[in-house]
């Protein structure tokens, strides 16, 4: 059987054998297989960039003893655009290895086993892209970590917030940046962040005020601040977790509270030593389904553990207010194997692009966010 009829088989197969593994893949990686257990990831998008609309502003609300209204154009929303980010696995058939491997089982196999290779490398970049900062990067995906530019404090501080020049998607995530009020009751010695609600002079996370005032900000809980005697991971855990859901139920109305808390793994194991005297952590069975056994429900959510997640890191997230956009009908596409007679080989390449799409405002992260 000649060889070119061997590598056509191969572009054949090369696709179905590409999908389930791509499966198997998501399956690997905690976020990646709660990302489709939810249906938050969309393949088959289209266009130059990803666009789509956060709600910003309510519209306007007037008292009135009288019987005529004036209306006006109410614009509630704010567009946001990212780009695409590039991920790609290359591999390649010389001509020695195809002369070595002759027949069309051979080479079909050792074909196969190129792709599993690319695949599981594009998975892991994948994985490791969620958290990713790319800042210093454009061509990497927005993971969560481009959201998070806190303004450091002092070591009492327990929040943040996000540092003056902020961006995501083209719009500022510094607090009041598109204007709006916020409530000022608490008190400078009551605030959450002395040193920098000092000059905030205002109570968010708590308190009342203008949706547009914060529609972009994530929540960036200190946990090395004054939160207790002990300032550390191990004993403000639950009080720092406790804190991040209620701010972000309160603050986007019903449906956003965080479905889990993904940790990394030195978090999550201490906040297993913490809570297993006065806490049952039962194993959860919607992370069983997934393939998680280990993973363990807390408080109505999902506690988990990501061996992607940076060290001394956490979230929480809901699923229903992030995606990953793919612009292949697939997760990944692929090209060839084409023949290139300058490197004499097949080559063959498994990519992916696309991006990771967020609402910060539904995101809180535990980190030192200090000086």
């Amino acid at each position: 059987m000649s060889i070119e009829f061997t590598i056509q088989a191969i572009k054949a197969t090369t696709d179905k054998y590409l999908k389930n593994y791509q499966d198997l893949t998501m399956r690997k990686r905690f976020m990646l297989s709660y990302l489709k257990k939810a249906g938050r990831i969309v393949t088959g998008e289209t266009g130059p960039n990803i666009v789509w609309k956060v709600k910003a502003r309510h519209p306007a609300v007037t008292s009135t003893s009288g019987s005529r209204s004036d209306f006006a154009m109410a614009d509630v929303y704010e567009t946001l655009t990212i780009g695409h980010g590039q991920l790609r696995s290359t591999n390649k058939i010389d001509r020695e290895t195809l002369l070595v491997n002759r027949g069309e089982t051979q080479i079909i196999n050792l074909a196969d086993e190129m792709a599993k290779d690319c695949s599981d490398a594009l998975g892991k970049a994948l994985g490791e892209n969620f958290y990713v900062d790319n800042s210093s990067d454009s061509a990497q995906l927005t993971g969560l970590q481009t959201l998070i530019r806190p303004d450091v404090g002092a070591d009492t501080d327990r929040i943040a917030v996000p540092a003056s020049g902020s961006t995501y998607g083209g719009k500022s995530m510094v607090l009041g940046a598109l204007g709006g009020r916020w409530s000022k009751t608490l008190g400078t010695g009551n605030y959450y962040n002395t040193k920098l609600g000092s000059s905030l002079q205002n109570d968010w996370p708590e308190g009342q005020g203008d949706p547009q005032y914060d529609y972009l900000a994530p929540k960036m809980f200190n946990y090395t601040g004054n939160w207790s005697t002990s300032n550390n991971w191990a004993t403000n855990c639950e009080k720092v977790m406790r804190r991040a859901v209620v701010s972000i139920n309160a603050l986007g109305g019903e449906g956003v509270a965080p479905a889990v808390h993904v940790l990394a793994p030195g978090l999550y194991t201490e906040f297993q030593d913490s809570v297993q005297d006065r806490e049952r952590l039962t194993p959860s069975d919607y992370a069983n389904k997934m393939g998680f056994p280990e993973m363990m429900s807390y408080a109505g959510a999902l506690l988990a553990y990501d061996y992607d997640c940076p060290a001394g890191t956490g979230y929480a997230l809901n699923p229903q207010e992030m995606a990953l956009c793919s612009m292949s009908d697939q997760l990944f596409y692929t090209d060839g194997p084409t023949w290139d007679i300058q490197e004499g080989a097949y080559l063959f390449l498994i990519g992916f692009m696309g991006n990771y799409r967020w609402n910060p405002k539904y995101i809180a992260s535990y980190g030192k966010y200090t000086v």
